[in-house]
């Protein structure tokens, strides 16, 4: 809102660009987890790598929270990931499935390629 005119200002339009646009953590996210491949292990140990490749700082729940909410871009880039509990602890699993090594079919299907 223009603070002269007292009215909006469009900034962009959604039906001229549709493609949403990923946040910086999300768009680093997708280069460690390729840089690195894979990771299994506890959600708290993954943010510390995360934040110190990336020069943010994240807390592991917080960018639980990123990844969750971009899930479905992250796919498109195809970084996967899995989540699980044990005895009190949250664990992750995330990898990235370059386009040659993945199964098509199961992409196509909408199943996630983690076990």
């Amino acid at each position: 809102m223009s603070r002269d005119t007292c009215a909006w200002e469009l900034i962009s339009d959604t039906l001229d660009k549709p493609e949403l646009i990923l946040p910086d953590e999300i768009v680093k996210l997708t280069e460690f987890v390729k840089s690195i491949e894979q990771f299994k292990g506890g959600n708290t140990e993954f943010a510390e790598q995360f934040c110190a490749y990336a020069g943010v700082e994240l807390s592991a729940k917080a960018l639980k929270q990123l990844m969750n909410r971009w899930r479905y871009q992250l796919e498109e880039r195809f970084v996967y990931f899995k989540s699980s509990r044990s005895n009190g602890q949250r664990f992750l699993e995330i990898r990235n499935i370059p386009s040659s090594a993945r199964d098509e079919s199961a992409v196509q299907d909408g199943r996630n390629p983690l076990p």
